[in-house]
């Protein structure tokens, strides 16, 4: 007989005593057995290790572990996860979202189907403060393009929905500790070198967008976003000869989308700013024509 896929589940924490027990009891609930739950917390300074240890206990016939570090940030928490993981696939799932009972059976199932995918990305519900999105991933992810150049101009990927082979994420070099915003595009990127990438329509998940959540500070998440830009360019110029291109309608994205966010937090002389800076980079939506330069790309 057949052994079922075993996962292991990291969930990195800070601070989370608000949500925590939710997100873990997403877990429990799931209606598929065979995996692993690893809680890395990220040196959090409120009750979250004690909920933790209270849940875990409650749940004393599954396979739990509560890790303890000192404040490095997600990715540093993520890492030491995955370390210690003993499945062949790790998902991911932050401490503020929560998973659908189906989620590990369905990812499973997908797994089993399609073995030569290394990594997969299912829809979900995102709860923004005044209103609940549907993201269907798969439909931001231009198949026609070479996945790397697809996901440098516009992330396809949501953590929280990821379920990766553990081996790759090795391989990789896990999480970048050294940036404080994005460290997840940053892996997504340099895992799309080396990987298959599938996506699952089905609704498996539910993200939930925080206001003082590290990706809210716009001008940090701008700085790291900037860092990625110029980290992969060596990359991005062995792929194609529109690379300059492509690399500043990265920085337009990222120009706009800090704009963006100080706009609607109510910086609105600093959002403008930002806004012009990202339109002066590419003043066009030039993302719209990469599969017509990347058919001449192939062709010349």
């Amino acid at each position: 007989m057949k052994r079922d896929l075993f996962f292991s589940v990291v969930i990195p924490t800070y601070n989370s005593e608000g949500f925590i027990d939710r997100t873990l009891n997403s877990v429990f609930e799931q209606d598929y057995a065979n995996y692993e739950v690893i809680a890395s917390d990220d040196g959090s300074t409120d009750r979250t290790v004690e909920i933790v240890k209270s849940i875990f206990s409650h749940h004393s016939s599954s396979d739990t572990k509560i890790l303890t570090n000192e404040h490095k940030g997600p990715g540093a928490a993520r890492n030491k996860g995955i370390m210690l993981a003993k499945g062949e696939w790790v998902a991911f799932l932050d401490s503020d979202d929560v998973w659908h009972p189906k989620k590990l059976s369905t990812v499973a199932r997908y797994i089993s189907t399609s073995p030569s995918v290394d990594l997969w990305c299912h829809s979900e519900i995102v709860r923004l403060r005044h209103k609940t999105v549907t993201f269907d991933y798969r439909k931001w992810f231009n198949s026609s393009l070479d996945p790397f150049i697809s996901l440098y101009l516009e992330n396809a990927l949501s953590t929280s929905a990821i379920t990766v082979r553990t081996e790759h994420l090795k391989k990789a070099g896990l999480f970048d500790e050294s940036l404080s915003s994005a460290q997840d595009y940053d892996l997504w990127l340099r895992l799309s070198t080396a990987v298959q990438i599938g996506f699952i329509q089905d609704l498996l998940g539910e993200y939930v967008v925080r206001a003082n959540s590290i990706s809210s500070d716009p001008i940090r998440r701008l700085s790291c976003l900037l860092a990625i830009s110029d980290k992969y360019i060596d990359i991005l110029r062995t792929k194609t000869r529109f690379h300059l291109l492509y690399y500043f309608m990265f920085r337009s994205r990222a120009f706009l989308d800090a704009g963006i966010r100080l706009f609607k937090q109510g910086n609105r002389q600093e959002g403008i700013r930002y806004m012009l800076k990202g339109a002066l980079h590419v003043p066009f939506p030039a993302s719209k024509f990469a599969p017509i330069l990347e058919n001449l790309n192939r062709n010349n």
